[in-house]
């Protein structure tokens, strides 16, 4: 986890300082919260606090949304907030070297390789391509991609390998072990039954 006196000497080391209240601004927007919501915790409790339930409160978030993202174009906060989000990934790969003994569902998978993906986008400026890639094949190779739609959240193709067959006709034609096929020749149609692994001839012609 991330240490205030760690990242405070890093960070002066370098001739940048930072008050409170920009260490918790920086920290909040790190761990997902709302621009304007972490500015107005961090810099105007009192105000937000008056503010929070009345009909104000969605004007007032609109305006310190402005105020927060205008502070996060400063290079001491920029610097901040990297280092802050540094140290919460540090922390977790350390934790995750000890995880063996916890099992994951595929979807705990799932979501874990989206929330990377999530993450590694929203800063493509930084991001490592090599890692969003190799996020993007995990993801492809296990989960297949989402069509975006709840019905339909992942679609499989299977292939089904084709055989050489002779027909009555005498013709060669393609058949799958399987499914229903016609002759193109003489348009005779075979039906797989199966219960007996085989295909029948039938009367009726497509």
């Amino acid at each position: 986890m991330q240490n205030f006196n760690d990242i405070t000497q890093t960070i002066f080391h370098r001739g940048i300082t930072f008050s409170m209240q920009d260490y918790v601004f920086a920290t909040l927007v790190v761990l997902g919260e709302d621009v304007g919501v972490a500015y107005a915790i961090a810099y105007e409790s009192v105000e937000y606090g008056k503010a929070i339930g009345k009909e104000k409160e969605k004007d007032y978030l609109i305006e310190k949304k402005k105020d927060g993202e205008l502070m996060l174009q400063q290079q001491s906060l920029i610097q901040l907030k990297d280092e802050i989000a540094e140290a919460y990934r540090a922390d977790i790969q350390q934790k995750a070297l000890s995880l063996e003994q916890i099992e994951f569902t595929a979807s705990d998978i799932n979501a874990l390789l989206n929330k990377l993906l999530a993450t590694q986008a929203k800063d493509l400026d930084s991001a490592s391509i090599r890692e969003m890639l190799s996020i993007i094949h995990e993801l492809i190779n296990n989960f297949g991609l989402s069509s975006g739609n709840d019905a339909f959240a992942k679609h499989f193709i299977t292939i089904h390998p084709k055989f050489n067959a002779l027909c009555r006709c005498g013709r060669e034609m393609d058949i799958v072990k399987g499914l229903d096929c016609v002759c193109p020749s003489c348009k005779q149609v075979y039906k797989w039954v199966e219960e007996e692994d085989r295909f029948y001839p039938t009367p009726n012609k497509l």
